[in-house]
């Protein structure tokens, strides 16, 4: 493949081994924890798509600011960013004031980040109810972040009529070396039975990563 796409696991914890993919010129994209930010890393950065997650649980105080100051320290490197949220239980039963008011400080003071991209959980024992529930955060959430007028794109918004992936081409290394001509997800691919019949099924690849 002319196009390789670095995530995890976290990337940047072998710091020789990410060097030699870097230093191929072929990487397009990494996701990356950012809590480590080395300046080798910079010039590749600058010509990647460069993306981080963020969740209720995902860092401690200390560890949440290092990864914002490491964030702001790509504002002046002209990198920007995607934050990635998987919508989970807890997320959806958090007060949503709460997060508005921390996406409007992300907006306000880390110009670097410009995409949000909220991601649907994947777990075989979440019912439609969950995922109904979660439907109907989004709803919220968009609507509160309009209200609120952040500036940060809250990608589902472009992306929820355009939502055909094609994997055909994708072929994913394994970290025991394996090289699988498939996408990243490990369980056995399947379908929602629903997805067949629902209205919007000639718009949105069936796949369980959607």
């Amino acid at each position: 493949s002319d196009r390789i796409i670095l995530f995890g696991g976290e990337p940047t914890l072998y710091e020789d081994r990410l060097m030699d993919v870097l230093s191929l010129g072929k990487a397009s994209a990494i996701s990356t924890n950012l809590l480590k930010l080395d300046e080798a890393w910079i010039p590749h950065f600058q010509k990647m798509y460069v993306s981080t997650s963020w969740n209720l649980k995902r860092f401690n105080e200390d560890e949440y600011n290092l990864w914002l100051s490491n964030i702001s320290g790509l504002r002046s490197k002209d990198i920007s960013l995607r934050v990635l949220i998987t919508i989970t239980e807890d997320l959806i039963s958090h007060d949503i004031n709460e997060l508005i008011d921390m996406f409007k400080d992300w907006d306000m003071h880390y110009d670097s980040i410009n995409e949000v991209a909220f991601e649907h959980l994947i777990d075989e024992t979440k019912d439609q109810a969950f995922y109904d529930a979660c439907d109907a955060w989004l709803c919220n959430m968009h609507t509160l972040w309009k209200k609120h007028i952040i500036r940060i794109e809250n990608i589902i918004d472009q992306e929820v009529c355009h939502w055909n992936k094609y994997c055909s081409e994708i072929y994913t290394l394994y970290p025991n070396g394996k090289l699988v001509h498939r996408c990243p997800q490990i369980e056995p691919i399947t379908l929602c039975k629903s997805c067949s019949s629902c209205n919007y099924e000639s718009i949105c690849t069936q796949c369980r990563l959607q």
